[in-house]
């Protein structure tokens, strides 16, 4: 019964800390968008592959909005990056560079540049493995 005070409060501090560290850094809210990009392009050659042309038309016209709507979101926290930040100038040049019909004509067209772009500031953030569960019998492994 003591403890039913400790949970909320521990609770709400968390989501403190949080929102805390989220305001500090903003470049990884713009990870975090650049990740959910990288999410829905990630298995589009399978799908052009697979299905007649105006189903990939379909297709990359539904994922280029997708892909724009975290492109804006881009924009409204690009004023929240620093100056001295080496990923301004290639973001910059992205966000002028992409919009949602040249999203959709290079997802079709399988040219691969929206997606080198986006690789590019990607590689400006440093890759953290999740880790994984350990077993509690390392002798058996799978």
């Amino acid at each position: 019964m003591k403890y039913l005070l400790f949970i909320p409060v521990l609770l709400i501090v968390g989501i403190a800390r949080a929102n805390q560290v989220s305001r500090k850094h903003p470049l990884k809210k713009l990870q975090k968008r650049l990740l959910v990009i990288d999410h829905l392009c990630s298995d589009d050659n399978f799908y052009y592959f697979n299905h007649s042309h105006e189903q990939n038309t379909k297709h990359a016209d539904k994922t280029s909005r997708a892909i724009s709507k975290q492109i804006e979101s881009i924009r409204s926290l690009f004023h929240q990056v620093p100056d001295s930040a080496p990923i301004r100038d290639h973001l910059s040049q992205f966000l002028r560079q992409w919009a949602t019909e040249k999203i959709a004509a290079s997802l079709l067209s399988k040219d691969g540049r929206f997606i080198s772009d986006k690789n590019l500031l990607l590689g400006f953030f440093p890759y953290r493995k999740k880790r994984q569960w350990k077993t509690v019998f390392p002798i058996f492994k799978p």
